[in-house]
């Protein structure tokens, strides 16, 4: 169903699309990430997907494509009343919606610098296959430089459409993973240092900024830092997972408001 919004009128059902279908199934897993522990030898990957039954947090991978293991895990999921304030915790298209289940797998007992080839997912609903690098160890190479991407600040708001599409997110993302499957730099892992999104309590915006990160979330570990745009809020703080007081992160020498939108 397509809607238009005028000014001055109500929304009015313009036309009716065709049914559309997703290619690998409703259950299909979106959005992967991985990221390091601090450990060496571990790689953790996450997910998001409808599918909560048992067993079906699952990644199968294989080191320098050799024999296909598999590692287990768990998801979790949460609701709107978990949110701090409005608008986040207002159930809407627009605003909060069911995000699914997050499913977190540890792979663990990796060879360092080994390729590292795996999918996600469980009951034939199977992600694409992906490949990154184990994290190599300090003690073997004390003098190796660390190569990084470093952003702040990056969100989907604002967003054009084209075949490489222009504003914040989309062509950020586009050149790092153009310099990163391209430029033959073997890059490390990503920081991102806050201000994720943009979402400011409107879901679906997490979820099309997740599917936009995940070529190059899937291939280099990705962390994130928070930023005022997640830290920020007015009310709820027994729902913040930092122990922030109930008004949120409002420094002094700062002039944040409800940054995060609840």
């Amino acid at each position: 169903r397509y809607l238009a919004m005028r000014r001055t009128e109500a929304l009015k059902r313009e036309a009716i699309s065709e049914p559309v279908e997703f290619v690998r199934g409703v259950d299909e897993p979106q959005q992967g990430r991985i990221s390091l522990t601090g450990s060496p030898g571990e790689v953790r990957v996450m997910w998001v997907s409808t599918d909560n039954s048992e067993g079906s947090s699952l990644v199968e991978y294989s080191e320098n494509d050799e024999v296909m293991k598999t590692a287990h895990g768990s998801c979790h999921t949460y609701q709107a009343s978990d949110m701090c304030g409005s608008p986040a915790n207002q159930t809407s298209a627009m605003k909060f919606r069911d995000p699914g289940y997050i499913h977190d797998v540890l792979l663990t007992g990796l060879q360092p610098e080994k390729k590292i080839k795996y999918r996600f997912g469980s009951n034939g609903n199977w992600s694409p296959y992906f490949t990154t690098t184990s994290p190599p160890r300090e003690e073997h190479h004390p003098e190796r430089p660390v190569h990084l991407f470093v952003f702040g600040d990056l969100g989907e708001w604002r967003s054009a459409a084209g075949a490489v599409p222009g504003g914040r997110a989309y062509t950020t993302m586009w050149r790092i993973e153009k310099d990163l499957f391209e430029s033959g730099t073997p890059y490390d892992m990503l920081l991102h240092v806050g201000d994720i999104s943009y979402a400011r309590g409107k879901a679906y915006q997490w979820e099309q900024f997740g599917a936009n990160i995940q070529p190059v979330s899937t291939a280099i570990p990705y962390h994130v830092g928070i930023g005022n745009h997640e830290y920020d809020h007015t009310s709820g703080g027994v729902n913040d997972p930092s122990g922030a007081a109930s008004t949120g992160f409002h420094p002094k020498w700062g002039n944040y408001g409800d940054d995060s939108d609840g």
